[in-house]
């Protein structure tokens, strides 16, 4: 991929987005995630890496993982809805760099980082019981430890 013009700050930051899930919950996975994604599509970007098949590894295992996680504690068809979504802006990027349209990949990439957060995000604060009228109680549920960031700051003398 010697034809990558450079790094993109927009990917690099987007990797971070997979921590949105960590307001409501904790699941080490979230965190491999950002560390897989910003050395493969950041630090790594155009260069030959074992970093780019550890983050598809990742990336694959954890769809699957919060997918199945996902049928526990939202409807089905809220999951079909939040994996296509996701799906769709990482096929849109893999598509944009067989075409060799970076700007392109930069942007459906940056949202495939950005739906996939915001889908675990929203799957962490149903999985947690979390609502804005009330905290909710850490504990650890299918995986994940809900720690929810305003119950713990609420529960501090």
């Amino acid at each position: 991929m010697k034809w990558i013009p450079g790094r993109s700050h927009l990917v690099g930051v987007s990797c971070f987005f997979y921590l949105l899930p960590a307001l409501w919950g904790l699941c080490p996975l979230f965190f491999i995630q950002v560390l897989c994604s910003l050395m493969s599509d950041y630090i790594m970007t155009g260069k030959d890496s074992i970093w780019h098949p550890a983050d598809r590894c990742v990336a694959s295992f954890n769809v699957l993982y919060v997918t199945v996680i996902a049928f526990a504690h939202i409807s089905w068809w809220e999951v079909v809805i939040l994996d296509a979504v996701c799906l769709s802006f990482y096929s849109a990027s893999v598509t944009s760099l067989r075409n060799k349209n970076y700007s392109r990949y930069v942007i459906m990439h940056s949202l495939w980082h950005l739906t996939g957060g915001m889908a675990g995000a929203y799957l962490t604060a149903h999985a947690c019981d979390f609502s804005f009228g009330s905290l909710c109680r850490p504990r650890a549920t299918t995986g994940l430890y809900c720690g929810c960031g305003p119950a713990l700051v609420a529960s501090r003398p």
